[in-house]
C-alpha cells in the first residue's frame, strides 16, 4: 500500500526503480528485457531511469519475465495514482522549467535536512523576502512571472502544515544569511521574525552556523537531503545557477549526511536560535 503523501512524480520514480530492482533480482540484463518486449535495449534503460514512462502492458510483460506476476495489482494501483494531476500544473511552463522533479520529490518527502549559505531556505521564506530573492535572481522576467514564482514558493511551504504527517525540516543557516539585508531593513526584519516563529514549531529545527565557527565542510555551497516513506530512501540535492544535481547513490547521500552532521556540531544548538536571531535583528534592523 502506497502512502497518501506520495506525489505522481515520486510514484513514477518508484515504478522505474522497482523495474530495475526486479530485473536484477531475476539475474537478467537489459538485453533480456528488451528481447521480451520486442524493443531495443536503450528503451529499457529509459524506462528504468524515468526518461520514458512505461505503458501498463510493458510493465505487466516485464513482471511476467521477472517471475513476479503477483505484483501486477500493486503496479496497476501505483501507475493509476501516478497519472494524477500535480497541484502546480496550472502554473506557467517558464515558472516550472527544470523544476517539476524537485517539486514532486519535495512534496513526498517525510523529512528534509538542508544547509544554506546565501539565502533563507525556500520553505522558510516570508512573502516579501521571497519576492526580493526572485527579483534578484530573475531580473529579466515580468512582474506577472515574478508573482507566479513567489506564489509557487509559498505554496510549497504547505508541506510544513500537512494534517497527516507534516514535513520534518532541519535547516542549518549561515549567519551571513541572517545579516544580509535582502529587500531592505523592513523586509529583512519581517523575515527574521518569521524564522523565530518557525524555529518554535515542533516539526522545524533551525540552527545558526556562526561566523565564529570558522572553516566548515560545506564551503561547496547549499544542499539538502530528502527522505521518503515510500521506499525509505534518501536523495541528496545540490543546485547552482545553471544546473541541478540529484544523488541517489547511498555513498553520495551518506557523504552529504556526514557533512550535515559535522555542520550540526559546529552550529549553535536549536534551542539558542530564537535568541540569536533576535540579537541579529536588533543589530541589522534597528527600530
Amino acid at each position: 500500500m502506497t502512502p497518501p503523501r506520495s506525489s505522481p512524480t515520486v510514484l513514477r520514480r518508484w515504478v522505474a526503480y522497482e523495474l530495475r530492482r526486479l530485473r536484477e533480482a531475476a539475474n537478467l540484463d537489459q538485453r533480456d528485457a528488451a528481447k521480451h518486449l520486442g524493443c531495443n535495449r536503450s528503451r529499457i534503460g529509459h524506462l528504468e531511469t524515468l526518461r520514458n514512462r512505461p505503458s501498463l502492458a510493458d510493465v505487466e510483460g516485464l513482471l511476467d519475465l521477472y517471475g513476479r506476476p503477483d505484483l501486477k495489482p500493486k503496479f496497476r494501483e501505483v501507475m493509476a495514482q501516478a497519472n494524477r494531476r500535480e497541484w502546480w500544473a496550472g502554473l506557467s511552463d517558464r515558472t516550472l522549467e527544470n523544476f517539476e522533479l524537485f517539486l514532486g520529490l519535495e512534496e513526498s518527502a517525510t523529512a528534509i535536512q538542508c544547509f544554506e549559505a546565501l539565502v533563507v531556505p525556500g520553505l522558510l521564506q516570508a512573502p516579501d523576502y521571497a519576492e526580493a530573492v526572485v527579483r534578484a535572481y530573475s531580473a529579466d522576467v515580468t512582474d506577472r512571472e515574478v508573482q507566479r514564482r513567489v506564489k509557487l514558493r509559498l505554496m510549497r511551504q504547505e508541506i510544513l502544515n500537512r494534517e497527516e504527517g507534516p514535513l520534518k525540516l532541519w535547516a542549518i543557516i549561515d549567519e551571513g544569511v541572517l545579516r544580509r539585508l535582502v529587500g531592505g531593513p523592513e523586509v529583512m526584519a519581517e523575515q527574521l521574525d518569521h524564522l523565530i516563529k518557525a524555529s518554535q514549531r515542533p516539526n522545524i529545527d533551525i540552527q545558526v552556523l556562526p561566523f565564529s565557527a570558522g572553516e566548515h565542510p560545506a564551503f561547496h555551497g547549499a544542499f539538502e537531503v530528502m527522505r521518503f516513506a515510500l521506499d525509505d530512501s534518501r536523495i541528496a540535492y545540490a543546485e547552482t545557477r545553471s544546473e541541478s544535481r540529484y544523488y541517489e547513490d547511498p555513498a553520495m547521500v551518506d557523504d552529504y549526511l556526514d557533512v550535515m552532521n559535522r555542520l550540526r556540531i559546529r552550529a549553535a544548538a536549536p534551542g539558542e536560535t530564537p535568541a540569536i536571531i533576535t540579537r541579529i535583528r536588533e543589530e541589522v534592523t534597528p527600530p
